[in-house]
């Protein structure tokens, strides 16, 4: 199970089957799905399964694009984003008597 939460700071679940490999071990899959121990080569979700085609494990300088963090832009840990979900569903909870 994932556990989600919406913009407005809702918890939901869905059911996710994630296919990985520790024979390549970066804990890197696509799009949000991440932190097992190797490459993530599948997602299967109810509505969708996401496959690995291709890996370059030798990218070359000018296929790799890096987002730059904007400037006067704080960049947070997991941790400190993990506790301000923490506090607006809390909050959430509070507001709608849960």
């Amino acid at each position: 199970m994932e556990n989600l939460f919406s913009r407005q700071g809702f918890y939901y679940n869905r059911r996710v089957v994630a296919w990985f490999t520790p024979e390549i071990p970066v804990s890197f899959g696509p799009k949000y799905y991440n932190g097992l121990p190797g490459l993530i080569m599948q997602i299967e979700r109810d509505k969708f399964t996401l496959t690995a085609t291709k890996i370059n494990l030798n990218p070359d300088d000018k296929h790799i694009k890096i987002k730059r963090i904007g400037e006067g832009k704080k960049l947070i840990t997991n941790e400190e984003a993990n506790n301000r979900i923490k506090e607006v569903t809390e909050a959430r909870k509070k507001e709608y008597g849960g």
